[in-house]
């Protein structure tokens, strides 16, 4: 969706048609996409980072489980321990 938005555009831009784009506007396209998808989706992979983390210790390679009541709880938990820091 996002990448056929940015050839859209790109080709608007150059004033060609979006078959007519050339490989270099077809790789800024795709990087574009996938920044904007990594942008939306780094913040949940900090979260589930946050909750298996607490599932493993240097010196004990499985420990129980933390059992939250939601995700919410889950993201309070995280946020609470590491301060809102990333992974």
């Amino acid at each position: 969706m996002c990448y056929e938005a940015f050839k859209e555009a790109l080709a608007g831009v150059g004033g060609v048609s979006e078959a007519e784009l050339s490989a270099p506007a077809r790789v800024s396209a795709g990087a574009l996409a996938g920044l904007i998808a990594q942008t939306f989706v780094y913040p949940f992979d900090v979260v589930r980072l946050g909750i298996f983390d607490d599932k493993f210790t240097p010196t004990k390679h499985l420990t129980p489980p933390l059992h939250h009541s939601s995700r919410p709880a889950a993201r309070r938990h995280h946020y609470n321990k590491k301060g809102g820091e990333g992974p």
